[in-house]
């Protein structure tokens, strides 16, 4: 069962000064994200999503605010948080035994040890029979499969999913959602995933955090409590999606953004 306070963020703002001039892209952001959680970070393109993913695993730094994990303060990349991005990042000399052990490796982790890992791995992601392929002979979805298991495998506390699968097709993206959760409840990390899909968040999160076009505010929050595995065209399903639709249109005008 999740807990309390594995991140917390506090007042968190981001400013961002360039050659058109000052972009506020996080305005005061505040959450809390239990032990265990499925957490969805839903908003359009540009509301800061991204940002705030990026901050909580130590690539931006925050203008002002502040962000703990386990109660201590962060500053910068850690161990106890691992990235899974949109365009997989992997090696395309590695084969895929090896691309999972990266993370292993330097932290230099005995070669039996990252062998049993990246084993095991490879059995929980279905990747079997691929150990010894490379990134340029398998689909995007095998691939995304290796970038997921790469991040599970150095063990980390919160997992952070920067839109994992919106380069993915319709049915291969529906596949790897059904996939994330199955191996979510074998691990039960605290995962933070950004998505700008209302299906997509429905389908997975515990909670979700809607936010508003930049600058970036949480205008609502909402507590999934439809039973998995999720039906897209259910009753509450329809209900919460109608909802959200409505909140996020609301956000979109002028007044609301004042």
């Amino acid at each position: 069962m999740a807990g309390e306070g594995k991140v917390v963020v506090r007042n968190l703002t981001k400013i961002f000064e360039g050659d058109h001039g000052t972009v506020v892209a996080l305005d005061r952001v505040s959450a809390t994200v239990r032990e265990g959680e499925f957490l969805c970070i839903l908003g359009p393109s540009g509301c800061g999503k991204t940002t705030l993913l990026r901050i909580v695993g130590g690539l931006e730094k925050p203008t002002s605010g502040e962000i703990s994990i386990s109660g201590q303060a962060i500053s910068g990349p850690g161990p106890e948080r691992a990235f899974v991005f949109q365009d997989y990042a992997l090696f395309p000399w590695k084969t895929v035994l090896e691309n999972i052990e990266f993370g292993l490796h330097a932290r230099s982790i005995p070669l039996e040890e990252r062998r049993r890992v990246s084993t095991q791995l490879v059995e929980v992601m279905r990747l079997g029979g691929f150990e010894n392929a490379y990134p340029h002979a398998l689909s995007g979805g095998m691939q995304q499969r290796v970038s997921i298991a790469r991040a599970l495998a150095v063990d980390p506390g919160v997992l952070l999913m920067d839109e994992p699968f919106g380069a993915l097709d319709a049915q291969t993206r529906f596949a790897m959602q059904r996939e994330l959760l199955r191996v979510w409840e074998i691990y039960h990390k605290t995962l933070l995933f950004v998505t700008h899909s209302i299906d997509e968040a429905l389908y997975l999160a515990d909670r979700i955090i809607m936010m508003s076009p930049r600058p970036g505010r949480i205008v609502e929050e909402i507590r999934v409590k439809i039973p998995r595995p999720r039906s897209l065209t259910g009753e509450e399903f329809m209900r919460l999606k109608a909802h959200m639709l409505e909140v996020l249109a609301k956000a979109e005008t002028p007044a609301a953004a004042d």
